[in-house]
């Protein structure tokens, strides 16, 4: 893939998990194909091992968009808490972090513990 963080096409992340507005406004789930793959199967494990289901976060907390992350920084910054979001274009939700191709996802683990959504993941 390798498109700048914060800038892959709507087309290569074109699956929409969710949606909806909170605080900050309009916001997406939005990821590839084999992401939603994975997150289908993740969520399946947690109810199948462990009798709960894990969600995501409300937000854009999978594929973030560049203006997104110029826009969470700066509230981060404003509220006095700068680590609370990474400087656009580092983000790990971005599309590409660390030298690859790669999507972060924010999980509310509902009550599991963080190894258990490890397992499950």
């Amino acid at each position: 893939m390798a498109f700048r963080n914060g800038h892959v096409p709507y087309d290569v992340v074109s699956v929409v998990l969710g949606s909806g507005t909170d605080s900050n406004g309009y916001w997406e789930f939005r990821c590839t194909p084999a992401f939603a793959a994975r997150w289908a199967f993740a969520k399946k494990e947690a109810e199948r091992r462990f009798g709960r289901t894990i969600h995501i976060r409300t937000g854009w907390n999978i594929y973030r968009p560049y203006d997104v992350q110029v826009s969470a920084r700066k509230r981060a910054c404003a509220s006095g808490n700068c680590n609370g979001a990474s400087v656009a274009g580092y983000s790990s939700h971005g599309g590409y972090w660390g030298g690859r191709d790669c999507l972060a996802v924010d999980v509310d683990p509902n009550g599991l513990t963080w190894d258990q959504v490890d397992v499950a993941m």
